[in-house]
């Protein structure tokens, strides 16, 4: 659960970059099959599983939030809502949604880096809530 929530974090935190509201980004979890994420009615959907296989073990476990797990996965996760969104404009894989999914890396390169600084800073601030938070959410120590 604390896996699923954290995930929702990212996504929220990506989804921010973009000034999309998080009502459009969905998580769906899906064992079979190679679906990562996929755009439907201009929601975009993101399957857990992917997460929970490259990114949950390092930002829950050895390397924590503070650690490169956290940034790994807001980059992973940031272009493929870079992807996603550039087939609200070309529905197809060719070569022009490409050039979209391109062009909507290079506009927002610089706000995702103020977002993974921004975020890592706020996680080495924090503590995983114990006892009183069954779903294991952050609160700022300061």
């Amino acid at each position: 659960m604390v896996g699923l929530l954290r995930f929702a974090d990212i996504l929220k935190s990506v989804g921010e970059v973009f000034s999309v509201s998080p009502k459009i980004l969905n998580i769906f979890f899906e064992t079979s099959g190679k679906t990562i994420a996929f755009n439907r009615n201009g929601s975009i959907f993101c399957n857990y599983l992917y997460f929970k296989q490259l990114h949950e073990t390092q930002i829950l476990g050895g390397e924590a939030m503070t650690g490169n797990g956290l940034e790994d996965a807001l980059v992973y996760w940031w272009v493929i809502l870079c992807h996603e969104l550039a087939h609200n404009l070309v529905a197809d894989h060719s070569s022009n949604h490409s050039y979209y999914t391109e062009g909507f890396v290079a506009q927002y390169f610089s706000k995702m880096v103020s977002k993974a600084a921004e975020m890592k800073k706020m996680a080495s601030r924090a503590l995983p809530v114990t006892g009183g938070d069954e779903a294991g959410r952050l609160v700022d120590v300061e």
